[in-house]
């Protein structure tokens, strides 16, 4: 018999132990409330503020501390990188791995809710499909949005500046293996699915998009890293599924580099 979360009313399959959609732990519907439960009424995702207080800390602490520590790896390297025009090999690999340790620790932390979308048995052909239109519209999107910058004047970086002579697998490897892996981990695994469970569905959306844009911490380019996030958010909640987020991730990164 189908369980209903009483976090966020979602109908669950069968013997399912956690809700697919908020990732809270279910506990069996009894045939009863299912009868009682009025037909034709919408099952509402409570807000913040219908939220118990410890439900919510439970919920939004671990995404505090993700970015924080996201933050604070960055922050130090780019202190460390000082006037530096290239990213040493040594440098990058030491901010890898914290990084990934980080973001493996609230992975692992996490790794039930996250089962359902690190499950590659789910991914489908239709999906790479999706992954195909979305890339697409990112490069009209970021065509138009740089252009626009570019009228006003404004200079555009190099990806590819601080790596130089690094050979071109090295620098795929860096900008767009690396990040696919560990930043859709991080935003649509971890921060999307924890938010999930206590705010509305375009509420999760947006404020994971913008926490995705800010991480990268380029001002200039917070309109784009933010579509992008929104982009990848609908699909992960479209496939649910993490591997055609990584996907798209890392082809438009890939294109990037090799573009520029």
């Amino acid at each position: 018999m189908p369980s209903g979360c009483a976090a966020c009313g979602h109908r669950n399959r069968a013997g399912a132990r956690f809700c697919a959609q908020c990732g809270g732990p279910l506990q069996p519907t009894p045939a009863s409330a299912l009868a009682a439960a009025p037909s034709g009424v919408p099952n509402h995702r409570p807000s913040v503020r219908a939220t118990p207080g410890s439900k919510l800390a439970r919920r939004l602490v671990p995404v505090a501390g993700l970015m924080a520590g996201i933050t604070a790896i960055n922050v130090v390297a780019a202190i460390a990188g000082g006037d530096s025009d290239t990213t040493s090999l040594r440098g990058h690999l030491i901010v890898t791995a914290l990084t990934g340790g980080l973001v493996l620790f609230f992975v692992l932390a996490d790794r039930e809710t996250l089962a359902e979308l690190l499950d590659p048995r789910r991914v489908r052909a239709r999906h790479l499909g999706l992954v195909a239109l979305a890339f697409a519209g990112l490069h009209i999107f970021m065509f138009g949005y740089q252009g626009a910058l570019r009228i006003f004047g404004v200079e555009l970086m190099d990806p590819r500046a601080g790596y130089a002579g690094w050979p071109l697998w090295g620098v795929l490897l860096v900008m767009a293996l690396e990040p696919a892996a560990l930043e859709e981990l991080a935003f649509r695994g971890v921060i999307m699915q924890r938010l999930s469970g206590v705010l509305e569905r375009g509420e999760t959306l947006m404020l994971q998009a913008a926490l995705f844009a800010v991480a990268h911490m380029l001002p200039l380019m917070f309109p784009s890293h933010f579509v992008m996030g929104v982009v990848l958010g609908l699909l992960c909640r479209h496939t649910r599924s993490l591997y055609p987020c990584m996907i798209l991730h890392g082809a438009w990164n890939a294109s990037v580099v090799l573009l520029v």
